[in-house]
């Protein structure tokens, strides 16, 4: 088993496993759209012998606390 990082290329295939195993909020199209809002998005896959077998997508966002 292998941790890879989704990139664009992956996109289809992601949404494609998300579709079937997630919630749109998962999705890559979501990450994108949250990027607009100063979210960045990250996208992993768990694959087991070239199959996809887990998919996260993580948004990360600074909070702008002041020190």
């Amino acid at each position: 088993m292998e941790v890879v990082e989704i990139t664009k290329n992956e996109k289809n295939s992601f949404n494609e496993f998300v579709e079937k195993n997630g919630t749109f909020l998962q999705s890559f199209d979501w990450g994108e759209f949250k990027n607009n809002f100063e979210w960045k998005p990250y996208r992993f896959a768990v694959i087991n012998k070239g199959i996809l077998v887990l998919s996260a997508s993580v948004l990360q966002k600074k909070l702008g606390l002041k020190k």
